[in-house]
């Protein structure tokens, strides 16, 4: 088998194995994981990780264990105390030698992003609170460098128009972009997608989605924060930084919507939502806590996706297609 070379030396097999581990890390068991690890690429590997969350630390996990050769070369996060909670994390990891990040390659605050992009790596991860990831996507391309991007892309439509543009411009430079969306990486759900491609079920005409969890955590408001400090740490509950449950967490479901009617795009979107049982508190932001949606085909087809972040209720990801021969269930979270 060949593989094919890329811009920077770096093969399309050892980027694809770290971005793809890196997009499944907050869904995939370790053992799944386990069989991403490709050895050792030709080179090392620098990468940069832009957002030191939890998305963030779960990404520069998964890159460490996708491929020997990755080195953690720098960090950016708005505030500091992120970044240090984030690497004091790899402080007895099984590959803390390859976290190589001493204080000159800590950038803190808003544009450390474009600190981190400049330091000499080859591959960068794109984790941050996603208002900011269309301006550090397009910064990453300028660049030339690889990128992971998880998702989403975008929350609002100056969004939608940058990382375009920004894609297109990827392609012209033949730099790998990956999103994070897992699930076209997850071997049950790509395995019952190739059967869906192959007419197993014949034509699909409806799909039923689900994502059903309970809410997100929050930061209490800490004295001497500002209002942008506390909303920026609050972020998953706030439209402006999210997009709200429906693009920043159900945007998974959305994905497989894409995927089973071939990314062909809907005639119409129908849908409520609201905030039913969202504590009367700050830290919950503007984000609803519930969302139904009826997308419709131009031939009659339609999907149905419902998720919702409530408290004491039960936990469901699953979807179900129904074909013209058959119908398949599809358990995000167990077997499918």
């Amino acid at each position: 088998m060949t593989t094919e070379q890329t811009s920077g030396g770096i093969t399309r097999r050892d980027f694809v194995a770290i971005s793809s581990a890196a997009g499944m890390a907050a869904f995939i068991a370790p053992s799944v994981l386990g069989a991403q690890d490709t050895g050792s690429s030709l080179k090392p590997l620098k990468v940069a990780l832009i957002g030191c969350g939890g998305r963030g630390s779960g990404a520069a996990n998964q890159a460490l264990k996708a491929d020997k050769g990755v080195i953690l070369w720098a960090v950016a996060d708005v505030f500091p105390d992120r970044m240090d909670s984030c690497l004091k994390q790899f402080e007895k990891h099984p590959s803390k030698d390859r976290v190589q990040v001493p204080a000159e390659r800590r950038f803190s605050g808003f544009d450390g992003y474009k600190q981190a992009i400049a330091s000499g790596v080859d591959v960068v991860l794109l984790c941050s609170a996603p208002h900011f990831r269309p301006m550090h996507l397009a910064e990453a391309v300028a660049a030339g460098k690889h990128i992971f991007c998880e998702k989403p892309m975008f929350v609002d439509a100056p969004g939608y128009r940058s990382v375009v543009e920004s894609a297109k411009a990827a392609k012209a430079k033949n730099i790998n972009l990956m999103s994070g969306f897992c699930w076209r990486r997850s071997a049950p759900e790509a395995a019952t997608f190739a059967q869906l491609e192959k007419g197993t079920l014949g034509t699909p005409m409806a799909m039923y989605s689900c994502y059903y969890t309970g809410p997100l955590g929050t930061n209490k408001r800490q004295p001497g924060w500002s209002d942008m400090e506390f909303q920026v740490r609050n972020w998953q509950h706030f439209n402006w930084l999210s997009g709200d449950q429906m693009v920043e967490q159900a945007v998974h479901s959305v994905d497989k919507v894409n995927w089973c009617f071939r990314n062909e795009p809907p005639k119409s979107a129908v849908g409520m939502g609201g905030r039913q049982l969202r504590e009367a508190m700050p830290e919950r932001g503007d984000v609803y806590d519930h969302f139904a949606i009826v997308y419709e085909w131009a031939d009659g087809r339609r999907a149905f996706l419902n998720c919702r972040q409530e408290p004491d209720c039960y936990f469901e990801n699953t979807d179900w297609i129904a074909g013209t021969k058959g119908q398949c269930f599809i358990n995000g979270w167990g077997p499918t």
